[in-house]
């Protein structure tokens, strides 16, 4: 029997096998019947098959986050326009592995988000636009009509998910050019900001151009399209400044080079170009506000370099160790896990930044005790040694958490306040100088200020200022404590602490504490930063 079909052609002997299967399939009742294309596949071996999907191509998608070239409060709704000296064209990119051609486009976008009166909204758009990828093995998807939904009043998140269905394309390469490619169908693939900011501080303090660097970071991996590149801008002082751009991790790294800083507050706009997100089918241009400072670290929420400076003291602690409540039987493995704090200052701010899992919602709080060993004032070393994390953690009554503990500087913060749905956080912070309280809430910087219940954070940073105000001064020794509680309807208890080992718990649920100063955090206040 001879085959001529082109889409039946194989290699390595495999004609021959189809050709037995022809022979065996097509003798019924004395003629010769030729199975069908689809019948034929369906009847081949699972090894075939595995053979067949390789030479002929299969649609896929990188993961299942597609990051559109924004913030969650930009207005993403002239998503295909140029906007300034940003392009913000933006395409949803589905590989095939192979050279690919269409035959009949078709296919559907399904987007679901939570509108603006927090009902759950399902669009369908029945119609898919599209390019190929240079090289043919990939189709870009064009997102425009999802995006105008991100106009800030839509979609108030900035997030959604969408289901997508493709189909029409066949293979257009070696031996199976021609042959129909499976319609492909992909669930629940989550729209997220590529940004969390476009405007950035770089802090001067012990600059360097060989080490000093400002760290980006981003929502999803990424790579660089042309690789590591020089931006130039000009600053409000008139002068070029270059900076070297590379990528690590999920992080965006800007590298000066020039050898002298601009004075304090000089901003400038770079444009970052050749950004290119996992699943984007073009790369993305950005452009980003830049503001110098004289401050080490900028207070906003994003860990900047000088937390892992050599003169900064990193303290960490282990992962997945959160616990209280056992008498109760409740299970708080998904509240607030600290792994990390971080310890750092200039010539005017005590800075301390936390890291980690930090589901801090409703009335949960994470507290920072800094006790100044150096002080002649205050209790910060002489606490009581019995410490119930009710008194101590206690956001309405500070006076009663002052009778039990009194370290030189208590922060109690509670970004997710009330179990509102908003930003607005919580804070209070007392001072205990030369024996006297004061309420020193207003001094601190902190950032974030506080979160959605749903979209809890990484990072929470700290400036407590240095001098009289709140007793700590260059020279001075500390020793620090920060610790994460839950106030439930089953008490107020102690569920994380860092290091672990400045904290006994006197009992299961975690609801009496012991703090010991003497293995906390130490820190010494340079005499000169």
């Amino acid at each position: 029997m001879k085959v001529e079909n082109e889409k039946w052609k194989t290699e390595n002997g495999k004609l021959k096998i189809l050709g037995k299967f022809f022979l065996a399939a097509g003798i019924f009742s004395g003629g010769l019947l030729f199975a069908s294309c689809d019948t034929l596949q369906d009847s081949l071996s699972s090894e075939q098959k595995a053979d067949l999907i390789e030479e002929t191509g299969s649609a896929s998608i990188e993961g299942k986050v597609w990051y559109y070239n924004g913030t969650a409060s930009d207005d993403m709704s002239a998503a295909s326009e140029k906007l300034g000296n940003d392009y913000f064209e933006q395409t949803l990119l589905v590989n095939f592995g192979k050279k690919v051609a269409l035959d009949s486009l078709s296919g559907s976008i399904s987007l679901t988000y939570t509108n603006k009166n927090k009902n759950l909204v399902t669009e369908t758009y029945s119609t898919i636009n599209g390019a190929f990828s240079q090289d043919y093995t990939g189709y870009k998807i064009d997102m425009s009509g999802v995006m105008r939904n991100f106009d800030t009043s839509s979609i108030p998140s900035g997030t959604a998910k969408l289901d997508l269905k493709i189909g029409g394309f066949k293979c257009a390469e070696e031996s199976q050019k021609g042959r129909r490619i499976s319609a492909f169908e992909a669930k629940n693939i989550k729209i997220q900001p590529f940004y969390n900011s476009t405007d950035y501080s770089f802090s001067t303090v012990n600059y360097s151009k060989a080490t000093s660097k400002l760290v980006i970071p981003v929502n999803g991996s990424f790579s660089l399209e042309n690789g590591s590149y020089k931006v130039t801008g000009t600053g409000s002082d008139s002068k070029n400044y270059t900076f070297n751009v590379s990528s690590e991790s999920s992080q965006l790294i800007l590298s000066p080079d020039f050898d002298t800083p601009p004075a304090d507050g000089t901003t400038l706009d770079l444009l970052l170009t050749g950004i290119l997100p996992q699943n984007a089918g073009d790369s993305y241009s950005k452009k980003i506000s830049l503001s110098f400072t004289k401050y080490k670290i900028v207070i906003d929420g994003i860990k900047d370099a000088n937390y892992e400076a050599s003169d900064a003291v990193v303290s960490n602690d282990s992962t997945g160790d959160q616990s209280a409540f056992a008498d109760f039987g409740h299970d708080v493995s998904s509240t607030c896990d600290i792994n990390n704090v971080y310890v750092t200052s200039d010539d005017e701010y005590l800075y301390i930044g936390v890291g980690g899992s930090l589901a801090i919602t409703w009335n949960d709080a994470l507290s920072i005790l800094v006790s100044n060993e150096t002080a002649t004032g205050g209790s910060g070393k002489g606490a009581e040694p019995s410490v119930k994390a009710a008194d101590t953690e206690d956001f309405a009554a500070p006076s009663a958490r002052a009778a039990k503990v009194r370290p030189n500087v208590y922060i109690t913060h509670q970004p997710g306040f009330g179990g509102k749905d908003s930003a607005s956080g919580a804070i209070a912070a007392t001072a205990y100088v030369s024996a006297s309280q004061s309420d020193i809430s207003g001094v601190i910087k902190y950032a974030p200020q506080g979160w959605k219940i749903s979209e809890t954070g990484s990072f929470l940073e700290y400036a407590v200022p240095i001098g009289g105000l709140t007793g700590l001064n260059a020279g001075d020794n500390l020793k620090i404590i920060v610790v994460a509680s839950l106030h439930w309807d089953d008490g107020n208890a102690l569920s994380d602490a860092c290091p672990d080992s400045a904290v006994t718990y006197n009992d299961s649920s975690h609801t009496s504490v012991t703090y010991n100063f003497a293995k906390g955090i130490e820190y010494k206040i340079p005499t000169s930063n």
